[in-house]
Parts: structure tokens; C-alpha cells; sequence
């Protein structure tokens, strides 16, 4: 019986260490802090199913249907329930220096997302040290050369910033795209929008995200 485990133990040590570079292996091995409806068992489900090319759909904690939109080797975007939305995408040097990017998007009444960062043992980064230039704020969409009256009534006008986050675009970029139309009025959205930006873009550099040059 020993031996038996002993050997079973090898098999899925040895699956691990071959899908080590795959997002699918932080997926599952995720803590449970970023996806907290979706236990690890259900996880490891939802990967197997994926290989075997059959749907990926199944259930959460609060027995609400989850599913991944979208996989490849580095990035994933699951659907944890009705409300959230989840993207890991790996940010890679090397063979052995990796960067998690998690963008966590509250998709009701309209978009908001928020950016995260950590190592491969899913132990935090500060966001500086990946995000050049710092989070992204509502500051960034304004143009340059608004002026600076101008900037003081749009800031005015937006109570709090929504923005939209995702790298589940053509060439794998963070793109960022504001959702301001969405719960300004038409008056005041028509105010401010000649002077915004729809949506702005990082690149990938290695294990950090560097603003898109206009």
C-alpha cells in the first residue's frame, strides 16, 4: 500500500513539474484567495475537461455556473459567476523567472477591474515593480494638452473611475478602457468626452507592463 502511494505520489509530482510553465498548473494551485467560489478540486475538473476538448462549464460554491472563456498556455479567463470575471496571464523571462498578472473585472452594472500581482508560489508583488507608471488611473485617459480648468471640471464631473481591464486582446496586451458611459449621464458624458481617451494599452516587457507609446 505504501509503495502504491509512494509511486502515485511520483505521477503527479511528474505532471506538475512538466506543466510547470503552463498557467493551467497556477490555475489550479491558486490559494483560494483570488478565486473564492471555485474550489481547487472543481478547478483541476474544469483543466481536465479543457484537454479532453469537452465544454468547461461547471458549478461554484454558491451553486452558480462557472466557466473558462478562454486558455492557452500562458493566459486564462474564467467566468466565476454571473458578476466576476477572472484572467491570469503570465509574464515570463527566461525559463525561470514568471510573473502572475491577475486582473479580477466586477462585470455588474458596468465594468470595474482591478490588477494584481505574484510570484509563482502566489505570494504577492507590489504592483510598482510590474507596472510601470503605476496603476491605472482615470488621470491616464485624459488627454495631453487639456486644459488644466478643463481637467479640474472633468474630475469634478466623474464621482468614481470604472476601468476595464483585460489582456484578452490580439497580441496579448493590457488593454484599459474606461466605462464612464455607462453611469454618466448623457449631459455630463458629453461634457468630458471630447477630451478623453476610449482606452489606452501596455505591453509586455519580459515581467513588467510599460504604457503603449501613442
Amino acid at each position: 500500500m505504501r509503495m502504491k502511494y509512494v509511486i502515485t505520489l511520483l505521477i503527479l509530482l511528474a505532471g506538475t513539474i512538466t506543466k510547470a510553465e503552463s498557467v493551467r498548473t497556477f490555475f489550479i494551485s491558486e490559494p483560494g484567495k483570488v478565486f473564492v467560489l471555485i474550489p481547487q478540486g472543481v478547478r483541476a475538473a474544469m483543466i481536465t475537461m479543457a484537454e479532453e476538448g469537452k465544454k468547461i462549464v461547471s458549478n461554484n460554491s454558491d451553486n452558480g455556473t462557472v466557466q473558462i472563456d478562454s486558455l492557452t498556455e500562458s493566459f486564462i479567463s474564467v467566468r466565476c459567476s454571473d458578476a466576476k470575471q477572472v484572467e491570469i496571464k503570465m509574464l515570463t523571462k527566461g525559463k525561470s523567472d514568471t510573473v502572475l498578472a491577475v486582473v479580477e473585472t466586477m462585470r455588474l452594472p458596468a465594468m470595474d477591474s482591478k490588477i494584481s500581482f505574484y510570484n509563482t508560489r502566489w505570494q504577492p508583488i507590489a504592483p510598482g515593480k510590474c507596472l510601470k507608471g503605476g496603476m491605472v488611473e482615470m488621470r491616464h485617459f485624459i488627454k495631453r494638452g487639456t486644459p488644466a480648468a478643463t481637467v479640474e471640471m472633468i474630475e469634478r464631473t466623474i464621482p468614481f473611475p470604472l476601468i476595464w481591464l483585460s489582456f484578452a486582446h490580439e497580441g496579448g496586451k493590457l488593454v484599459a478602457k474606461h466605462q464612464l458611459k455607462a453611469f454618466l449621464s448623457e449631459e455630463d458624458f458629453g461634457k468630458i468626452a471630447p477630451y478623453l481617451l476610449d482606452a489606452i494599452s501596455y505591453d509586455i516587457l519580459n515581467t513588467q507592463l510599460k504604457r503603449t507609446k501613442p
